[in-house]
């Protein structure tokens, strides 16, 4: 009976026991199932406060790009009113370049023809100072005429300009111009065919020049009316000459020499020694 009795009671325990433990096993899975849900959303809040950080960052960093475009579009706005007005400058000053342009082109044509006009008188000037030397005897003109037939080229085909060509006539005329006041002498084979072999010179200016023999016998004088060397008549102009010379050098006592300047003059004019 009482073995029934334990049976009984163990058979009618079991279902209860199970029962039990089913309970618990499935308290425990919706606890872990809520642990679950719970870290799932601190991980959802994380990730949100995450977003919502960068989303301020973004905010920020889209404030301050818009802050900086608006300058930016603020300076662009006036350069390009700078731009405008310096076009509007430039405007008129290429107005105004334009003008100045259209007179400096007359003047440029102005000063050419006055150039040329002035070429022309300049080339006249040195014909006419060519006919000057031409009178005189080579060995005085041969210098100046040379230098004078250069700058005749240089002027023809325009390597010298109108101010160089002026200076270096003046030059030329300045150096001739000195000789003008000066006596000179020297020792040279003789210009004058009554002379053989070497002469005596002397020049008084551009007046007077005579050549004479080592003797004093023999000389002449240059005519620039025959362009040519004339014999001394009387003998004793040749030893006259010789004279002044040696004055002129040092070689003998300083005297009164009467030069026959005067009487050269007057065979120039055509009027008779005798």
């Amino acid at each position: 009976m009482k073995l029934i009795q334990w049976c009984c009671t163990v058979f009618l325990l079991v279902p209860i026991g199970i029962a039990a433990n089913s309970e618990e096993m499935q308290r425990r899975e919706i606890m872990r199932e809520i642990e679950q849900y719970r870290s799932r959303i601190d991980n959802i809040d994380m990730e949100i406060a995450d977003t919502e950080s960068r989303i301020k960052d973004d905010s920020a960093s889209f404030i301050s790009y818009t802050a900086r475009i608006d300058s930016v579009r603020n300076l662009r706005s006036t350069r390009i009113d700078s731009l405008t007005e310096e076009i509007q400058k430039e405007k008129v000053r290429k107005d105004s370049l334009t003008a100045h342009t259209g007179s400096l082109a007359r003047r440029i044509r102005s000063y050419r023809y006055r150039e040329q006009q002035f070429s022309s008188h300049l080339m006249a000037s040195m014909e006419r100072y060519h006919d000057s030397l031409s009178l005189l005897p080579p060995s005085i003109a041969e210098s100046p005429m040379r230098d004078l037939t250069m700058l005749k080229q240089d002027v023809d085909d325009g390597s010298a300009a109108p101010g160089e060509a002026v200076d270096r006539l003046w030059l030329i005329l300045n150096r001739f111009s000195t000789g003008r006041f000066s006596i000179d002498s020297w020792s040279a084979p003789s210009a004058y065919e009554g002379i053989d072999g070497s002469a005596h010179y002397l020049r008084v200016g551009y007046a007077f020049l005579a050549c004479v023999d080592a003797a004093g016998k023999r000389g002449a004088y240059w005519s620039p009316r025959k362009m040519s060397w004339v014999s001394f008549e009387d003998a004793g102009y040749a030893e006259t000459i010789l004279r002044a010379i040696q004055m002129r050098e040092d070689r003998d006592i300083p005297d009164i020499i009467p030069l026959p300047i005067p009487y050269i003059s007057t065979l120039e004019e055509g009027v008779s020694h005798e």
